[in-house]
This record gives C-alpha cells, sequence and structure tokens, in this order.
C-alpha cells in the first residue's frame, strides 16, 4: 500500500496491485482528488513510486467504475447519482499521467470525457459558425497541410465518424445511448430537469 504523508489520515488510498484502498469507498471526487495529491507530491519529493501507483490505481479503479457514458457516481460504492465534478477530476488527472509521464493511451479518455461528459453538462447553446471559405489541403501521411500564405481564420475538416447504439445499466435503468464518435447524440429515458443530452427522437 503507498499513502502520503499529507494524505489518508492512517488508511490507505491506494493498494499495490491498484486496487482502492481502505478509504475508497465514499466520496468520489475526494478520492480522485487525494490521487491527484499523491501524483503532485510524487512529483514533487521525485518518488516515482508514487506516480506508479497513481497510474495503476487510474487502470485498475477509476477507469472501471468511469462507464463509457463517463458517467460515474457520486460515491464510488453506488451506481446512481452522478455528476461531472469526478469525471473533470478524471480527465485531468488522465491529461496529468499522459503528457507527464508517457501514459499517452489516456488522451483518449481525456477527450471522451469532455465530448460526453463535459461540454453537454455545461454548454446549452450553440452559436452559428459561419462556413470558412475553402483553403487548399494537402494531404501528408496521417497529416493535412495548409500553407501559410492560404490560412483563414478557421479550418474545419470532415470525416465520418462512427455511429453506434448502446445500452448502459445505472442505478437500476436501462439507457438506450446514440454515439457519434465519442458524443452523446441523444438518450432514453431522459430527464426533463436541465438534461444534459436531447433526447432519442
Amino acid at each position: 500500500m503507498v499513502q502520503c504523508p499529507l494524505y489518508g489520515g492512517g488508511r490507505a488510498t491506494t493498494s499495490a496491485d491498484g486496487s482502492p484502498g481502505k478509504q475508497a469507498g465514499g466520496h468520489t471526487h475526494s478520492y480522485l482528488g487525494t490521487l491527484r495529491g499523491l501524483l503532485l507530491y510524487g512529483e514533487l519529493t521525485g518518488q516515482s513510486k508514487y506516480v506508479d501507483i497513481v497510474a495503476l490505481t487510474y487502470i485498475k479503479t477509476v477507469r472501471t467504475r468511469l462507464k463509457k457514458s463517463c458517467f460515474i457516481s457520486h460515491d464510488m460504492d453506488k451506481d446512481r447519482n452522478g455528476e461531472p465534478t469526478s469525471p473533470g477530476d478524471i480527465s485531468q488527472l488522465a491529461l496529468w499521467l499522459a503528457t507527464r509521464h508517457g501514459y499517452t493511451e489516456f488522451f483518449d479518455d481525456v477527450e471522451r470525457i469532455v465530448r460526453a461528459r463535459l461540454i453537454p453538462c455545461q454548454i446549452t447553446q450553440v452559436q452559428s459558425l459561419k462556413q470558412p471559405g475553402l483553403a487548399p489541403l494537402r494531404i501528408l501521411g496521417d497529416y493535412a497541410l495548409v500553407p501559410r500564405d492560404k490560412l483563414s481564420n478557421t479550418i474545419e475538416l470532415q470525416y465520418s465518424l462512427p455511429v453506434s447504439t448502446e445500452i448502459e445499466r445505472t442505478d437500476n435503468i436501462d439507457y438506450t445511448i446514440n454515439w457519434r464518435g465519442d458524443e452523446i447524440m441523444g438518450i432514453s429515458p431522459n430527464s426533463d430537469f436541465y438534461p444534459f443530452y436531447p433526447g432519442i427522437l
């Protein structure tokens, strides 16, 4: 078990195999804050064992509790009452692990969380966008090149995204979710109290 002297109050936050420690049954946001603290403590003190255990805990514990729709319960031992704070914590933790410590496989998690949970819970109106003029485009391997002297203010690429419908169970309710890439395009049943997503027509 790894325990940072600044956190935990005598109870372990993590276990050597990446499973949650004794304290990880309550408030999800607090637990994730402690994991971020352990990561920062490892960086500050140069002790990579803290970084490594946080990365393993992210894989074995955090990822297994975060549903594809990026729903995670307010309390880790429950399956109800989701909120966007914890997905925000998870995206920050994944981003730090990816950019600072080479866990680049976590970038996909960050994008999905931002697209499927964080933006929908904050953006309620989309301003109309003007269609930019078409700029000449060259494809170089996996990259698109627009000559500097032809740049407009906006570059817009259009490409096909996979579309799917999946069932996700939360609080004993089966939710039908329509996906386009990593974005939730519709959900049923939906809430009429500030819904994050549109309903399925």
